[in-house]
């Protein structure tokens, strides 16, 4: 599926949070319940039921699928990912030496500080260039690049690494990932950059795909596709 379904499945699918929160608002002032009086569990449960966390997981692969050629689906075998949770969906052949992903990971506190969403990240990381085969190329950076990893599916778990350093700035990250693979004729298909948005941006846009992943709330760069994870996802 291209664009349009992706766009009208989270059309629905926010569509149907504002239905589920109107009725059960609706259901509470029937019972007669003043303010107050209902916890603020049922108001979260119903919330994170009907948008799970899943969405920006969603988003990012719909993205990643765009940009890598030749990612047409096909039903048989089905995708491994989507069948752990009991869904039949279509999976993408595999194509040796289909793609090369670039990631940098922003080393501030407020991105790296927090062992479960760094899990959350590494997974997403390990399922996209496991369905789409191909290297990862990470760059841990505060204002420049401060550690460099390449990995593979073949390398076993990704686990990404708890970094911590100073302020944030993207412009010679940026630069560093828009030169990798120049030797070897193999530039990335994309840039994952995983930051919280509170960063210096480059004037100019590189030549490369560039996918934000970002917090709910938090500042936009000014090009570049935004990825927006929950707030709630970070809590859990």
């Amino acid at each position: 599926p291209g664009d349009g379904t992706s766009t009208e499945t989270q059309t629905a699918c926010r569509e149907a949070v504002v239905r589920a929160e109107t009725l059960a608002e609706q259901t509470m002032q029937a019972k007669g319940q003043q303010a107050g009086d209902q916890s603020g569990l049922f108001g979260t449960y119903t919330h994170k039921s009907l948008e799970p966390e899943v969405h920006w997981t969603d988003h990012l692969w719909s993205e990643v699928q765009n940009l890598v050629p030749g990612s047409e689906w096909q039903w048989l075998p089905p995708s491994k990912r989507h069948l752990a949770n009991d869904a039949y969906m279509p999976s993408v052949p595999p194509e040796p030496g289909m793609g090369h992903f670039a990631c940098l990971m922003d080393a501030s506190g407020s991105v790296s500080c927090d062992p479960n969403q760094m899990d959350r990240y590494a997974s997403e990381l390990e399922n996209i260039t496991s369905t789409f085969p191909s290297r990862l190329t990470i760059g841990y950076h505060d204002t420049q690049i401060i550690a460099e990893r390449e990995w593979t599916a073949e390398d076993g778990p990704l686990h990404l690494e708890m970094l911590q350093a100073g302020g944030t700035c993207h412009v010679q990250p940026l630069a560093w990932a828009e030169s990798l693979g120049e030797e070897e004729d193999d530039p990335p298909t994309a840039i994952l950059a995983f930051t919280d948005g509170y960063t210096t941006y480059p004037k100019k846009e590189p030549d490369i795909p560039v996918l934000w992943i970002i917090p709910e709330g938090n500042p936009a760069p000014p090009w570049g596709t935004v990825i927006r994870v929950p707030v709630y996802d970070y809590a859990q």
